[in-house]
């Protein structure tokens, strides 16, 4: 995993008034003087990871002080001309504990946030539509399909939602000779559609179903993907205008993922892929 989420749009809406200016003015000196500092939790494979993103205007940061909840656990150091790390340090950051960082800077300043990594969902959804077909004797005569999965309901407090993350890759014709050979793994997957979708938006009765090519739609969802890319292929982004319609003759995989996240966008669990289903596109 070589990216972190990096989250920095910042919008100001700029109403009039005098009142409105004078809380411009003070956002502005606050990010002049403190700049933006923003932590991120993301579990992957039942592996807590924490990013720290921040941009500084005057001073470079010295070091990273790591706490877990009252209780001092480590400092480190990052690289020389960096604005973000993933604290890679012993002990692991672990879910379901409360952390704060302080990141002190070469002002002598210092900002604290704090991040609570959460679990993934034990669940995998089930995949209904297209039907499952390891021998390829069946063609689907549309070059976007829609694709249909049963909706999970895990017991989420409610600081929590889910949303799913979809993935539709191409297969090797000569995998369909033998079903049990088939290879669809994180990194020999040769992704052509991945997108992470809120099933809210998407739902009808105890299903979830979209058009290949839907655009993602949950918060910081593109941060999210890019954080979790990495060296693994089937979790490349190529969503919305990024798709292109498959093939014809050409053999297909597709599956679901389920993703728990904070409603206030700090923390993210990617949970169990769906053993995948096949189809071919005539």
């Amino acid at each position: 995993m070589t990216k972190p989420l990096i989250p920095l749009a910042l919008g100001i809406v700029l109403l009039g008034g005098c009142a409105t200016m004078d809380a411009f003015n003070s956002l502005q000196k606050t990010v002049q003087e403190q700049g933006i500092t923003i932590a991120r939790a993301f579990t992957l494979t039942n592996k807590a990871h924490v990013y720290l993103t921040w941009f500084r205007p005057n001073g470079k940061i010295k070091e990273i002080s790591r706490y877990r909840g009252s209780s001092f656990e480590v400092t480190f150091t990052p690289a020389s001309g960096v604005s973000f790390v993933e604290d890679l340090s012993e002990p692991p950051v672990l879910t379901g504990m409360n952390y704060s960082y302080d990141l002190k800077f070469d002002d002598d300043s210092k900002v604290t946030r704090s991040i609570s990594p959460i679990d993934a969902i034990s669940e995998t959804a089930q995949l209904l539509k297209p039907d499952n077909d390891p021998l390829g004797q069946s063609k689907l005569s549309t070059r976007k399909p829609t694709f249909e999965w049963q909706r999970l309901n895990p017991s989420l407090d409610s600081k929590k939602a889910l949303a799913y993350m979809i993935t539709v890759a191409e297969l090797d014709p000569g995998s369909f000779s033998d079903p049990n050979n088939i290879k669809f793994t994180p990194t020999t997957a040769n992704v052509k559609y991945s997108a992470l979708i809120d099933p809210a938006k998407h739902s009808s009765g105890s299903a979830v179903s979209i058009e290949m090519g839907a655009k993602s739609d949950i918060p910081l969802a593109t941060e999210l993907l890019d954080a979790m890319k990495g060296d693994a292929a089937v979790l490349q982004t190529k969503d919305g205008d990024k798709t292109v319609p498959l093939e014809a003759n050409k053999f297909y995989a597709w599956t679901v993922t389920p993703i728990v996240y904070t409603t206030d966008q700090t923390a993210f669990a990617l949970g169990n892929m769906q053993t995948p289903r096949f189809f071919q596109v005539q």
